[in-house]
């Protein structure tokens, strides 16, 4: 599941929302603000799903993940 793709032609990486999970289900933070190296990732409000959204979108993208009850997630 690459939610991240990096412009072949150099520089900017951009977040695909549609397959974007905010790392809910997988990890306790959202790893593309943990991995930037300049501290660039901006949140688009008018796409916020909310923590119940975003885990049935993981489970939906990676059907063969097992995850924990409860699931990690930045909103705690």
């Amino acid at each position: 599941m690459l939610a991240i793709r990096e412009d072949p032609a150099g520089g900017a990486r951009t977040v695909d929302a549609g397959r974007c999970t905010e790392c809910v289900g997988l990890y306790a933070r959202v790893m593309c603000q943990v991995e930037c190296p300049v501290e660039a990732c901006v949140e688009d409000l008018a796409l916020r799903e909310s923590e119940s959204d975003l885990l049935a979108k993981a489970r939906r993208l990676m059907p063969e993940h097992a995850f924990g009850h409860p699931a990690p997630s930045h909103f705690r």
